[in-house]
């Protein structure tokens, strides 16, 4: 098969051309904006980080074509964890200036330093279980894509190993050549740089920072002030605990894991292996549907709020 608009021989299976981006085929899922891919443009340099980052919420189709494209120093780690981490923080800090004490406890410094002991025993967790959380979740992502579009193959198929993939390409350009045919080299970002697929699929969960924020700021408002005394004890937490805000936070969460991540997680798989917007979606959405459901009822306010939602 060949595109229509440059000529050169692409794989049928594609829906991009991979040589000048012109569309190949076009699903009716893409008529959707949010799902529209990049077609009929070059790309010439990387966005800087912090457009990047915006653009997955704003124009995800955007940002996972620049992501793809420039793989070396993609920064995910830096960007959806460890900030999930820096949000998870809050949660302990949220809890703790919920706590009115006196006396020696009420003493400034004191406080401030119980203040940061709580964000960051509280950032730790969060990383812990948000990294637990995201590998576990992307190994589910990629499971259900090699189901639907045969992601593993794909990826060995496009990326593979870059010294062999190389060797190969070599020799078919001799073997055209010599027939006459001169093709055009394959573009960098499927020949210079590994596929990276773990990280590229975490930016997928970056909608997970806004429900977290979102979760953040309803804990500062609606946890109830709790009265303790020294030295402080579990029972002193009860009401903060027993709170209903936990069960409406635990719910934004859910809503977004199954909402949103599906969406950005399919145009992250789509990006990266060229492949059907619908079937990578059914599959994540399959996929999202069975982790809210695990997530829910796995939850860390499970653990101690009895009057969840």
């Amino acid at each position: 098969m060949r595109c229509v608009k440059c000529g050169n021989e692409v794989n049928k299976e594609d829906f991009v051309c991979i040589y000048c981006n012109a569309r190949l085929r076009e699903e009716k899922i893409e008529k959707i904006s949010y799902f529209r891919r990049v077609t009929d443009e070059k790309w010439v340099s990387p966005e800087k980080g912090w457009r990047r980052f915006l653009l997955v919420f704003t124009n995800p189709s955007r940002a996972f074509w620049d992501i793809v494209r420039y793989r070396e120093k993609i920064g995910s780690w830096v960007k959806v964890l460890l900030l999930s981490a820096v949000i998870y923080g809050f949660y302990g800090l949220a809890i703790f200036i919920h706590l009115r004490t006196g006396g020696i406890v009420g003493q400034f410094y004191l406080r401030l330093l119980n203040g940061l002991s709580a964000y960051f025993m509280f950032f730790i967790f969060g990383f812990l279980y948000c990294f637990l959380v995201y590998m576990i979740s992307i190994q589910l992502f990629s499971i259900g894509a090699n189901f639907s579009i045969g992601l593993k193959s794909q990826l060995q198929l496009r990326y593979g190993k870059r010294k062999e993939k190389k060797e190969d390409e070599q020799k078919s350009t001799t073997m055209l050549e010599a027939e006459g045919i001169y093709p055009t080299a394959l573009p960098s970002h499927l020949t210079a740089q590994k596929s990276k697929k773990i990280a590229i699929m975490l930016w997928g969960f970056a909608p997970m920072l806004l429900a977290y924020a979102v979760s953040t700021i309803l804990l500062f408002v609606f946890l109830p002030v709790e009265d303790v005394s020294s030295p402080i004890t579990v029972a002193d937490f009860a009401d903060i605990t027993n709170s209903l805000v936990w069960g409406v936070t635990d719910w934004i969460q859910v809503i977004v894991l199954i909402g949103w991540v599906p969406i950005t997680m399919t145009i992250a798989i789509r990006e990266l292996v060229n492949a059907s917007t619908f079937r990578v979606y059914l599959s994540c959405l399959i996929v999202a549907i069975l982790l809210g459901f695990l997530l829910y009822f796995f939850r860390p306010s499970f653990l101690f709020n009895t009057a969840g939602v």
